[in-house]
Formats: C-alpha cells, sequence, structure tokens
C-alpha cells in the first residue's frame, strides 16, 4: 500500500503528449498533497528541471525528444541524476523495457495501469527523498 504522507509538499513533473492522461492524473495527484507541473514533450521536462522535481513521471512516446532520450540526459547530468524517473508506456516488449532501464528510468510501468500502481510507484520513489 502506497505510503501517501511521503507525497506531500514534493513536486513532481507529469510528461505525456496526450492531454487527458497528464491532466488527470495531475488531478489526482495533486489532491493527495503533491505539487504537479505537466509537460507535454520531452524538451518541456528538460525545461522544467530548474524548478527542482522530487520525481519525474513520463510517458516514452512523446515528440520533440521521447522519453528515453529525455531520461539519458536527466541521468546524465550531476544535478538531475538522482531525480527518480518512472517510465509509462504501452510499449511493453522486453525490448522496450530494457531500453528504458537502459536509458537510467528507476521504474517502467506498462499501460495499462491502473492509478493505484502508479501511485504506489511514486510512494516508493519518493520515500527515501529528502524535499527540496
Amino acid at each position: 500500500m502506497a505510503d501517501t504522507a511521503v507525497l506531500t509538499g514534493k513536486k513532481i513533473i507529469i510528461a505525456d503528449d496526450e492531454d487527458f492522461i497528464r491532466q488527470h492524473l495531475g488531478r489526482r495527484l495533486s489532491g493527495m498533497g503533491l505539487e504537479v507541473l505537466e509537460a507535454a514533450t520531452g524538451q518541456q521536462v528538460l525545461d522544467l528541471l530548474s524548478t527542482f522535481p522530487d520525481l519525474i513521471l513520463m510517458d516514452v512516446r512523446m515528440p520533440e525528444v521521447d522519453g528515453y532520450e529525455t531520461t539519458r540526459i536527466i541521468k546524465s547530468a550531476e544535478d538531475t541524476s538522482g531525480i527518480p524517473v518512472i517510465l509509462l508506456s504501452a510499449l511493453a516488449e522486453d525490448d522496450d523495457i530494457r531500453s528504458g532501464y537502459n536509458a537510467g528510468a528507476d521504474e517502467f510501468l506498462c499501460k495499462p495501469v491502473t492509478f493505484a500502481v502508479i501511485l504506489e510507484s511514486i510512494s516508493r520513489n519518493l520515500s527515501g527523498r529528502q524535499i527540496s
């Protein structure tokens, strides 16, 4: 069961090129005490890194810079390498998942996925982090 106490005051980026998914997750997660920033492209995620997010929940398929490359960039920079990245994708083949982990993702969730599983993943990845 997710430890929702670790969510309060944490800042996350939700990145998905589908407005409905981004907005739906954003509403639900902000209602649980998270500060939610939204991004529709990988480049927007990179632009939001200056806000010091505590976690990034990101779809793999996005315009401009896909989730794999965005994750590689985040994990290769000293000041952002510690930010947990959870990739979320309908791409569920072993090679897709392996590519996500090879890019540096902390977790890879395959769609369709329940909100409870997303919440558990976020809680698990935030539980060891200090508020920025």
